[in-house]
């Protein structure tokens, strides 16, 4: 993960099956200009002639009170100023009020999310998809790598007890 940075974020939940961090998380994708159009199907939002998307490379998790506090005040929503064990009631009170997330400028100077209202209204569904489909492709990848393992283990197990 990287440290967040000013500038347009597009602000996403998303789902972390790992068990001790288990649930939904919010994070904060920068949004770049793309080298070249993305490999999707689609073709993604052009604003001002040139193509953008969300770097989820880049994404950062908010996990802190006052990252938190900063972003749910701009959204309008209740801020909790303690996080911890309570990522069901914000997260679903975000995916409530924004179900394809949010853009929000990130002033990093003064810490604060400010809500863009601007062309990039019109990128959420587009923004929401590259996402949820980068995340199907990580799962799938983390499922293969998984079961390659087990699969030399059992390999490795069935040898030794032979």
């Amino acid at each position: 993960m990287s440290y967040l940075n000013g500038g347009h974020h597009y602000i996403y939940a998303e789902y972390n099956p790992v068990w001790c961090y288990m649930g939904w998380w919010l994070y904060a994708a920068p949004i770049v200009k793309a080298p070249r159009i993305p490999r999707f199907e689609y073709e993604c939002p052009i604003i001002d002639k040139q193509p953008f998307y969300p770097d989820h490379d880049n994404a950062v998790w908010l996990k802190d009170d006052w990252q938190l506090d900063a972003l749910m005040r701009s959204l309008g929503m209740t801020e909790l100023h303690d996080y911890r064990s309570k990522s069901h009631i914000y997260t679903t009170d975000f995916l409530r009020k924004f179900p394809t997330g949010a853009v929000c400028n990130y002033d990093n100077i003064r810490r604060e999310f400010i809500l863009t209202l601007d062309d990039y209204n019109d990128c959420h569904w587009y923004y929401a998809k590259i996402l949820k489909e980068w995340q199907m492709l990580k799962w799938a990848r983390a499922s293969s790598e998984t079961q390659e393992k087990l699969e030399v283990l059992e390999r490795e197990l069935r040898k030794t007890s032979v």
